[in-house]
């Protein structure tokens, strides 16, 4: 994640690659269309980011060798999603500081609803009863 706040992905680096890969595959597409792409791609590499950082500080809170922790925490859940908006506070403060980058509130808080989105996921299919979650396979 550190890796991702610095100049290497700043946006007029990802865009010389996603750029090219886009009008390549569609070579008729509008600029305008490219940035909107180039747009979600960053944004979905947010929600990703934070989501797996919400599982492993989860799994590390709960200290289970299990992805799936049996009971579920109002206490862990708010430790998680703090912990993941304190990393997203300081990603940000990171990126301020760098030349070609900016910090931006919203992606703080992207990020935050990020790591919640994660554990309402892992709490529902949690909550899934065990052949729905996870079918057996049929001798």
């Amino acid at each position: 994640m550190i890796l991702a706040s610095t100049d290497l992905m700043a946006n007029r680096r990802t865009s010389r690659i996603l750029g090219p890969l886009l009008r390549w595959v569609m070579p008729g597409i509008r600029e305008a269309t490219i940035e909107r792409v180039q747009w979600v791609v960053r944004k979905s590499m947010h929600v990703t980011e934070y989501g797996i950082l919400a599982l492993l500080v989860l799994r590390a809170r709960t200290r289970t060798v299990r992805w799936l922790p049996r009971e579920w925490s109002w206490g862990h859940g708010l430790f998680v999603v703090g912990v993941c908006g304190l990393f997203a506070v300081s990603d940000e403060v990171h990126q301020a500081l760098v030349p070609s980058r900016h910090g931006s509130v919203l992606d703080v808080g992207l990020d935050t609803l990020s790591a919640a989105i994660a554990l309402a996921l892992l709490r529902i299919i949690r909550r899934m009863p065990r052949s729905a979650a996870w079918p057996q396979p049929k001798p």
